[in-house]
């Protein structure tokens, strides 16, 4: 059941970043390409909450963040697509940022942050509005939580989990801009602000809409164990990250 679990969780599959052969894995129908990501300011790599898998540690100061680039897969204007992703917040006060297209006004497009340390979506269909949906569960720092949200086109909406759980839905705005913003993990896209304190590990990006079972199983960290980890499973939550480690400069993407 758990390798059905994987397969399923692999449809759709556009982005995952795992830390797993020194960084970010895109993947595009069957052609495969390198990419590069770049761990900016004090970025450090630290053990994530699926065994065999990394977390980058971002301490919400300025100019410390992922910079994955403005990449053709992660525009979807007119396209349904997810995000998934394990988060650790050290600091719940204001915006805390987990993944973004989002820059100045006038080309924001979607943006998935923790405000005051309940999860958060905006998205914006012309650039400089954006309409907003804020999660109903506000969360203890520090501990791992997994965060998901959903952006249905056809049906106009947006939807949150926290730890596989409906977190909240709500109408969103069609079709998303197509922002010529960075994506980026850890702050607002192209603005030096909205830092997030904590550590996020094994982001996902899907170009579909996850079912509420899917997000169920992401937020299961057994079953997205490799099988070199299979014998190591968590009864309970995962450990809390231990002290940052050496600096890794650099990450990869392939698609």
């Amino acid at each position: 059941m758990r390798l059905i679990h994987q397969i399923a969780l692999d449809y759709g599959l556009i982005g995952r970043w795992s830390g797993q052969d020194s960084g970010l894995i895109l993947k595009e129908h069957t052609q495969q390409q390198q990419r590069s990501g770049t761990l900016q300011g004090t970025a450090l790599w630290v053990e994530g909450p699926v065994p065999g898998s990394k977390a980058v540690y971002l301490d919400g100061t300025s100019g410390t963040f992922v910079n994955i680039g403005d990449l053709a897969p992660y525009k979807f204007t007119t396209q349904d697509f997810s995000v998934s992703a394990w988060v650790n917040l050290l600091d719940g006060t204001g915006d805390n940022t987990i993944m973004a297209k989002f820059g100045t006004v006038g080309q924001k497009s979607w943006t998935f942050i923790f405000v005051d340390a309940r999860l958060f979506v905006a998205v914006s269909g012309e650039g400089s509005g954006n309409s907003n949906l804020q999660g109903a569960t506000t969360v203890s720092l520090g501990r791992w939580y997994h965060c998901g949200f959903s952006h249905n086109y056809a049906a106009n909406s947006d939807r949150l989990y926290l730890n596989g759980i409906d977190d909240g839905s709500g109408a969103s705005v069609v079709p998303v801009f197509d922002s010529t913003a960075p994506l980026v993990l850890g702050r607002r896209s192209d603005q030096n602000s909205e830092y997030i304190n904590g550590f996020i590990g094994e982001t996902r990006l899907y170009n579909r809409v996850l079912s509420p079972m899917e997000f169920a199983a992401l937020a299961d960290p057994v079953t997205l164990l490799d099988r070199s980890h299979r014998s190591r499973s968590y009864a309970v939550a995962p450990p809390e990250p231990p002290e940052p480690p050496v600096v890794q400069d650099s990450l990869r993407w392939v698609y």
